[in-house]
């Protein structure tokens, strides 16, 4: 019996083929990756109130392959006292020992890296009573012996404090040399104030008798109870 080996071998070859291709089709190429992030500030000493580019401040580094997202994300051990805004300021409120502040890729969440400031408050004053007028003339008027109504200027609190929590109400009182409020005026602001509105309020001390009084001037910022800043004049006779 003679057998015929070319028409079974024929159809062999083309399978064979595509074996062959399939088979040595190239791996796809290793997306790009980020190696790591490191800032090149890691210790800072930071005064408050004030505004800090975190990119200027802590200078971060990321290491990555050509390609790769570079893009960081910021974020901090303290959002009462601290806050960033728009993802890239620093907003410093208040005194904080030790702020922690983390670089993280946006492309891998592993790779990081952290800083500490302390954060130490500036002395700025809260509020001062800036004029003391004669309400009729809008003249200065004798401190050493006021006489009939007179108008109390208060001004001088420091912008920068409001950044955080705007001015919610400041308050005039009267007191004794003993520290017995006599009379209390004040100024509520809804929505709370971010710049400061110069204040007038009018004491008449004919409502009082003659005697040593002080003026004693309370700032309240929204969210907050407590005053957080008070000024207290000197002794002011009054003599009506």
């Amino acid at each position: 019996m003679r057998f015929d080996l070319a028409r079974f071998a024929a159809p062999l070859v083309p399978s064979l083929a595509l074996s062959f291709a399939l088979g040595c089709d190239a791996a796809p190429p290793a997306p790009a990756a980020v190696r790591a992030v490191s800032l090149t500030e890691v210790r800072l000493q930071l005064s408050a109130p004030s505004d800090f580019s975190l990119a200027s401040l802590f200078q971060p580094r990321v290491a990555a392959d050509p390609g790769a997202n570079t893009d960081i994300r910021w974020s901090i051990s303290d959002s009462v006292r601290a806050r960033i805004l728009d993802g890239e300021v620093l907003r410093l409120c208040e005194s904080i020992p030790d702020l922690v502040v983390t670089a993280t890729s946006v492309a891998d969440s592993t790779k990081k890296a952290v800083a500490h400031a302390t954060v130490t408050e500036m002395a700025l004053p809260w509020v001062s009573i800036m004029s003391l007028l004669d309400a009729g003339t809008g003249a200065p008027v004798d401190v050493n012996a006021l006489r009939g109504d007179v108008l109390v200027g208060v001004s001088g609190i420091d912008e920068r404090r409001l950044r955080c929590n705007g001015l919610s109400r400041i308050e005039l009182s009267v007191i004794t040399a003993q520290n017995d409020v006599i009379a209390v005026e004040g100024r509520s602001f809804e929505p709370a104030a971010r710049s400061v509105p110069a204040q007038s309020f009018r004491w008449s001390t004919t409502s009082v008798p003659n005697g040593t009084y002080r003026l004693r001037v309370r700032v309240y910022l929204e969210g907050r109870t407590d005053p957080v800043g008070t000024t207290t004049s000197g002794d002011l006779p009054v003599r009506n």
